[in-house]
C-alpha cells in the first residue's frame, strides 16, 4: 500500500486490504506469497470451501477488496497525485474510517 491519509474510496479500499493482510500476517500467514485457489459460485468468490486457515483469510481479504474496488469510481483528478501530499498521518486499522469519519466495517 501507500502512505498517508487515503484520498478517495479506492484508497480506502486499499487501506482496508492492507489492514486485512496485516491481520493475516499477525496470524502467521504470508498473504503476499501464499497462493490459493478459489471457486466462483453465482459470480461470487467462494472462500469458505478452502481448508487452509491462511488461504481462507487471504481469499477473504482479496474478495472483500475486489468488491470494494468494484464500487469505487476512478477519480481522474488523482491520476498524477503526489503521494507526498498525503501527509505522514495514516489511518488506524482499528478505527477504519472514511474521510467523512464514518466507521467502515473492519475485516
Amino acid at each position: 500500500g501507500g502512505s498517508g491519509w487515503s484520498q478517495d474510496k479506492t484508497d480506502w479500499c486499499c487501506h482496508r486490504h492492507d489492514c486485512c493482510y496485516g491481520k493475516a500476517e499477525v496470524a502467521g500467514c504470508s498473504p503476499k506469497l501464499d497462493p490459493y485457489n478459489f471457486v466462483c459460485k453465482d459470480k461470487q468468490v467462494e472462500c469458505d470451501s478452502l481448508k487452509d486457515r491462511c488461504q481462507k483469510m487471504i481469499c477473504k481479504c482479496d474478495s472483500e477488496a475486489a468488491k470494494c474496488w468494484a464500487k469505487a469510481r476512478f477519480n481522474p483528478s488523482l491520476k498524477y497525485f503526489q503521494q507526498n501530499s498525503c501527509g505522514m498521518i495514516q489511518p488506524s486499522c482499528k478505527a477504519d474510517k472514511n474521510k467523512k469519519g464514518v466507521l467502515l466495517e473492519n475485516h
